[in-house]
């Protein structure tokens, strides 16, 4: 992403999207997800699977609602991973005790595994992509992040 070339013949006056704060963040998930996807393939992980791994280890017995939400996947999306992850034996999905209509999702011991393996490989790419960082500007980071996503909310 050069930020040397010109601006486009019709762009709208002070737009830039190479500045943009939310093409830079799509931009940094785009080659983040695309190096790590790269290294998931041998072990048969994709990222929409890794981001499930990752939120039922963080909170078993969440609901698909709240994976939707954790993972930011389409509820379309997520039922067919899971459909992959269930037949797979990652997770299960079990009722809940407290509300009949509702699942609880949870990671098998083959999806604990799972998690185990792909954890590092996941942790190392997340560190080559905050290289150079002091642990005050990754705090400050988080901060920074943070405040936009609850200015979102």
């Amino acid at each position: 992403m050069s930020t040397a070339r010109p601006a486009p013949r019709g762009a709208a006056p002070g737009f830039d999207l190479r500045r943009h704060v939310f093409f830079l963040i799509t931009q940094v998930m785009g080659r983040r997800n695309r190096a790590l996807a790269d290294r998931l393939k041998p072990l048969g992980i994709t990222i929409q699977q890794w981001r499930v791994l990752a939120v039922l280890d963080h909170a078993p017995g969440c609901t698909m609602g709240e994976l939707a939400d954790f993972t930011s996947v389409d509820r379309t999306t997520l039922t067919r991973t899971l459909d992959g992850m269930e037949g797979a034996g990652l997770v299960a999905r079990q009722v809940s005790s407290a509300d009949r209509r509702s699942l609880r999702l949870h990671l098998t011991a083959k999806g604990r595994a799972a998690f185990a393996r792909v954890l590092p490989i996941a942790l190392e790419q997340n560190e080559r992509a905050v290289a150079g960082f002091a642990p005050a500007e990754l705090e400050r980071f988080r901060q920074d992040l943070r405040r936009v996503y609850d200015n979102l909310g």
